[in-house]
Order: structure tokens, then sequence, then C-alpha cells
């Protein structure tokens, strides 16, 4: 919905390939940490924030993060969340880490800003977007790439 934030990282440019650092330690043999993410844009009517990653190739969630305080301008590389914020336990940050299938996966770090807080606890990806509906008032996304070759 609505307006447009920009949403950036000193750790990768937009579209580029994702450093080891960025990749799973679990069969892809990356270190598994978060990239560096900063944005600009939040309407000013903005209470909360949601960050979520995801394989637009798989069509799998990887990351999620949500009620992140609307004045929180960034998240360090291998942070963890800001006070206040919830990392959702089944999908915290441990790194993409498609199948090998020779496609040069999109990884796509997608931000919103919402005119209300997540108040309940969602259990999966889907409840989060479900309670995130009718909130949204501005989005920005950023795409990191991989392909495993291995």
């Amino acid at each position: 919905g609505g307006g447009l934030i920009t949403l950036l990282s000193d750790d990768f440019v937009h579209d580029d390939t994702l450093d080891d650092t960025y990749i799973s330690r679990v069969d892809c043999g990356g270190d598994g940490q978060s990239p560096e993410l900063h944005w600009s844009g939040v309407p000013t009517d903005a209470e909360k924030l949601v960050i979520i990653m995801s394989d637009a190739d798989a069509e799998t969630t990887d990351w999620a993060m949500y009620n992140i305080g609307s004045d929180v301008t960034s998240l360090a590389g291998a942070a963890s969340a800001p006070t206040g914020a919830t990392e959702m336990t089944d999908y915290d940050y441990t790194g993409p880490c498609p199948p090998i299938d020779g496609v040069s996966h999109r990884y796509v770090f997608k931000i919103y800003a919402l005119n209300a807080s997540i108040d309940d606890s969602p259990a999966n990806i889907k409840a989060l977007k479900t309670s995130m509906e009718g909130k949204i008032i501005a989005c920005g996304q950023i795409v990191g790439r991989y392909e495993r070759t291995s």
C-alpha cells in the first residue's frame, strides 16, 4: 500500500550476489549473518515496521521481524531484534540456502510501514501477513541473489 520506503544495504547492492557472510551455515557453508539494512522515507504516521525476506524463486520465507519501532532507521549486520520488536522464531535469520537447481535465486528483503502494531503473536508468515492487512501505508525492497552450486 501507499508510499515508497527506500531500503538499502552497505553489505550488498540491489540485485547483486550475496556474499557467503549472509548465506546459511547449514548445507550452504556460509556464516549465516544477516546483512546491514537501512531505510528512509517512512511516513510520519507509521507506528511499526515489518521486515520479511523471502526467496522469490522458491516461494519460501526465510526471515521475518515485526513491531520494529517507526523511529528505527537501520539494523546492523548480524543484529538481533531492536527493543520492542519480535523476530519470528521459525523465521529467524540463518541465511539463504536454495536448492541446487541452476537458478540465481532472488532474495527479496521487504520493509513495510504499518499504521498500527501487530498485537497478536502470529504463528507463521501467513498469520503475520493476515495481521498486516489493512495496516500497510508504505513499503520498499532490496534484492540480493544467490545460486547454490554444491
